[in-house]
């Protein structure tokens, strides 16, 4: 066999030579073009790790306000559940749903989840308990301020619960106010 490489032209010989030296180059720019490809994947990461750090932070600022706005409405200890008059509390619920863009309906629960109050439309859900199926809502993780991830009232959309107990003056659960924002909703395109 050496003697027949010996034996061969120089033509053969540059030819050998010449594609050996293309497939160290070409070897050597496959592995340049891959550390490019890796550096640049590395990088758009990072850029996507910052974008989600700073959606997130507008998502939480965005959400607290919704619990602020709905712990106001209702931070008149004075308010009680278990009576008959939900017109002071009824009132500001409404206020607070004609001037809000997130929430796409506002609900008055009882401490069992019954829905006592609702906005827009007071007829349509009253009496229906969340805390059963379809809706499904765990009163028990809502027993402090709390977002919780649901499908829509009446629809299959998905949406957030923002959750907030109202407390009597001994400190037991009376209620919930519950602000629904869908999130197929324009009104929510922020989040």
């Amino acid at each position: 066999m050496l003697a027949r490489w010996r034996g061969a032209s120089l033509r053969t010989h540059l030819l050998v030579r010449l594609a050996g030296l293309f497939c160290v180059m070409a070897g050597i720019f496959f592995f340049a073009s891959l550390q490019a490809v890796n550096a640049s994947t590395q990088q758009a990461l990072e850029e996507r790790e910052v974008v989600a750090q700073l959606m997130d932070e507008r998502i939480d600022a965005q959400l607290g306000h919704a619990l602020a706005m709905l712990q106001s409405a209702v931070a008149d200890e004075d308010q009680n559940l278990t009576e008959g008059d939900l017109a002071p509390i009824e009132s500001q619920l409404q206020g607070l749903f004609e001037h809000s863009i997130l929430f796409k309906r506002i609900l008055l629960l009882d401490a069992t989840g019954v829905v006592r109050w609702t906005a827009p439309h007071p007829d349509r859900m009253m009496g229906a308990s969340l805390a059963a199926p379809p809706y499904n809502i765990q009163l028990a993780e809502a027993s402090h301020p709390a977002f919780l991830q649901t499908m829509g009232f009446r629809t299959e959309k998905p949406g957030v619960a923002v959750m907030y107990p109202v407390h009597s003056r001994g400190g037991s659960i009376m209620g919930y106010v519950c602000g629904w924002i869908d999130l197929g909703d324009p009104r929510a395109s922020s989040l």
